[in-house]
């Protein structure tokens, strides 16, 4: 049975977790909108994304990108660039990166078996 694409994941799938007011929403959706080039291969139903932050504005300010996809480990990337936007694109290519590594080795794991 196909899959619409209307059921692939995206990042307005994304929960914001500790630090990020429900406001802020669009524009960190906007920012981590490249992501749902990778995510689409996934069925919605299968992927769960959170963003949270910690010390928010402080000397220790922590962004984190958390990614639970099919078939994968759950995959943590964190940023502690001052500056939000820079930390939100920080997370984002990091998780860009991760994502193709963890399809490439199990693209190699099937070609094995």
């Amino acid at each position: 049975m196909a899959t619409s694409r209307d059921d692939r994941a995206s990042v307005d799938q994304l929960r914001l977790g500790n630090g990020f007011p429900d406001s802020e929403r669009d524009e960190i959706v906007g920012r981590l909108r490249k992501l749902d080039r990778r995510l689409k291969r996934f069925n919605g139903d299968a992927v769960d994304l959170e963003l949270s932050v910690k010390d928010r504005d402080g000397n220790d300010q922590q962004v984190t990108l958390e990614a639970r996809l099919p078939k994968m480990q759950r995959i943590v990337v964190t940023s502690r660039k001052p500056a939000i936007k820079d930390a939100l694109m920080e997370v984002r290519n990091e998780l860009w990166r991760r994502i193709d590594t963890e399809v490439d080795k199990m693209t190699v794991e099937r070609h094995r078996q």
